[in-house]
């Protein structure tokens, strides 16, 4: 198998019953793996993401009221051959193009949700950070 990012030349040689051959050739081309690490899409279960989201922003932060007790992020890969991660363990693998983190809030606390986005290249990576502070009253 060639290595990412090189050509193959196939060549084909077709014979007629008559005895006439033609001769064609097929470039195989193998791209270098992608290095997009971000993401088309960031929501929360409750509140407000702020500032709004945009892929090329890493940090957000979410007021919700003392009511609330949980959270859950969902984030959507820009590309569906990355592996998105929170915490150290992969919430959507290579192939699935969404994943979702939650976590319990703490009273008048700031709780702090890292999703990472590993680019297909295993090189490239993008944390977006969501900083979510549940109100004491």
């Amino acid at each position: 198998m060639a290595p990412p990012g090189s050509d193959t030349l196939i060549t084909i040689l077709v014979r007629a019953p008559s005895g006439v051959e033609k001769t064609y050739t097929v470039t195989v081309k193998r791209p270098l793996p992608s290095s997009d690490a971000t993401l088309s899409a960031l929501t929360v279960s409750t509140g407000t993401l702020n500032p709004g989201f945009a892929a090329g922003t890493p940090n957000y932060t979410v007021t919700v009221p003392a009511s609330v007790d949980s959270m859950t992020v969902a984030a959507t890969k820009s590309d569906p051959n990355a592996v998105m991660s929170s915490s150290g363990s992969v919430i959507a693998p290579a192939g699935v193009l969404t994943g979702s983190v939650s976590s319990a809030l703490g009273l008048g606390a700031t709780t702090v949700l890292t999703i990472t986005v590993i680019a297909q290249d295993g090189v490239s990576t993008r944390p977006y950070t969501i900083n979510v502070f549940r109100d004491a009253r």
